[in-house]
């Protein structure tokens, strides 16, 4: 059976989006993914481009009135939190007869075949599978960010998955935004309440080695990871930035980062242009509240990796 991914990214997250599509490419042969294009620029590129088992669905089709009421109230990021519920559901109102999609950052990458991950959703028989950020206990964020992570998810086509994204899509259009307040933060938290809502059609992962992020890559094996997820590298010109509050140690930067570096800097050439990605400043910007209580209790420690991609050219 061809399994069917979807993601949304814009044009300076390309390269990212291109990363994941090789990833895919390499371990899942029977596969299509589906690109959300949140701007023109990257709609004309995946267009031209003509990308085997790469699909392209435009902003346009993804929107719908109640979207657009808010769209000026959201940054680019809180927008693209904001329509991640509507995805599926878009899906499968076009695309009756596909029996699954599974939802993905634009920052996977997978190292391997996602099969062990779709038969534990099989064996499940529920309706949605969630995974849990799965935090090193030494460095658990979960009071902030949540139980859960919107990074992996699968939904089955039927009416119990259709019923939970309602729920998720009108929580969403009524607030939406990156910095936390009142127990929510962006689409994530509000995952908090699934298992109890709607326990008999949520399958929570049990395998969270199977997803592997910087929060979590000094807990697991690296071997047992499937995805990792690369939250926090941003290209800013030709250098590539890592910015991350949990540590990463020599071994992780060239076991887990450089590889993936590597391959984005061949993206990034093919692409041909230079990518100014919203760096963590604004972010921190967003959450100065939140930081600066952390910082005088000796909580966070933001660490900034670089590298320089003229230096592998």
């Amino acid at each position: 059976m061809k399994e069917n991914f979807i993601t949304l990214f814009n044009f300076d997250y390309l390269p990212q989006g291109m990363n994941l599509y090789d990833s895919l490419k390499k371990h899942s042969k029977n596969f299509t993914l589906w690109v959300v294009c949140m701007d023109k620029k990257v709609e004309i590129f995946l267009k031209k481009k003509k990308l085997q088992n790469l699909n392209i669905l435009t902003l346009r089709q993804i929107e719908n009135t109640k979207l657009k009421n808010v769209k000026n109230d959201r940054s680019l990021v809180e927008y693209c939190f904001t329509i991640t519920p509507f995805l599926p559901s878009y899906f499968f109102r076009n695309n009756k007869n596909i029996k699954r999609i599974t939802y993905l950052d634009a920052d996977i990458f997978f190292n391997k075949n996602p099969k062990k991950i779709i038969d534990e959703f099989k064996r499940s028989k529920k309706s949605i599978l969630i995974t849990e950020h799965g935090f090193d206990p030494k460095q658990d964020d979960s009071k902030r960010s949540g139980r859960f992570c919107v990074q992996y998810m699968i939904y089955k086509n039927n009416k119990k998955t259709e019923k939970i994204l309602k729920w998720w899509q009108k929580k969403c259009l009524e607030w939406c935004y990156i910095h936390p307040e009142d127990g929510k933060l962006g689409d994530q938290k509000y995952l908090e309440a699934w298992p109890k809502l709607f326990k008999n059609d949520i399958c929570i992962s049990k395998n969270n080695q199977y997803f592997q992020a910087p929060w979590n890559v000094n807990r697991f094996n690296w071997n047992d990871g499937i995805i990792y997820h690369f939250h926090g590298l941003k290209i800013h010109y030709n250098k590539v930035y890592i910015f991350s509050k949990y540590g990463l140690n020599d071994k992780i930067l060239k076991k887990i980062y450089l590889p993936y570096i590597k391959l984005l800097n061949n993206n990034v050439k093919k692409i041909g242009t230079n990518f100014y990605q919203n760096n963590e400043k604004r972010l921190f910007l967003k959450n100065i509240k939140y930081y600066l209580i952390n910082f005088f209790k000796k909580k966070i420690i933001f660490k900034r990796y670089i590298c320089d991609l003229n230096e592998m050219r």
